[in-house]
């Protein structure tokens, strides 16, 4: 995939479990990878196509391929969060991802 597009910096989160000085629990999202990515948001006649379990696709974003990547990151670009839903490797190639994403409001 051509640079151009990918115009995009994200970070790819993760959640983690932090321990506090009382030993108490919490959950925490921190930074998995950063990624150059194109954000595609869906019309509306899209989001209606790609309806999944109560959860409609709002984005998707394109980056290119890194391993690791799984349905329960997130996608931070500029304080706007987006919840993976699903992971596509385009082609098989191993050369360019696609997650079809829910924006948090």
């Amino acid at each position: 995939m051509r640079i151009g597009p990918l115009r995009h910096k994200v970070s790819i989160e993760q959640v983690t479990v932090v321990r506090d000085e009382r030993g108490e629990t919490t959950e925490s999202w921190v930074e998995f990878k950063a990624a150059r990515a194109a954000i595609y948001p869906k019309t509306g006649a899209e989001t209606f196509d790609l309806h999944q379990e109560n959860n409609v696709i709002t984005h998707e974003i394109i980056t290119r391929y890194q391993s690791g990547f799984n349905p329960k990151m997130r996608v931070n670009f500029n304080a706007r969060l987006f919840d993976i839903e699903w992971i596509v490797n385009i082609a098989e190639r191993n050369k360019t991802l696609k997650f079809g994403c829910v924006e948090q409001l």
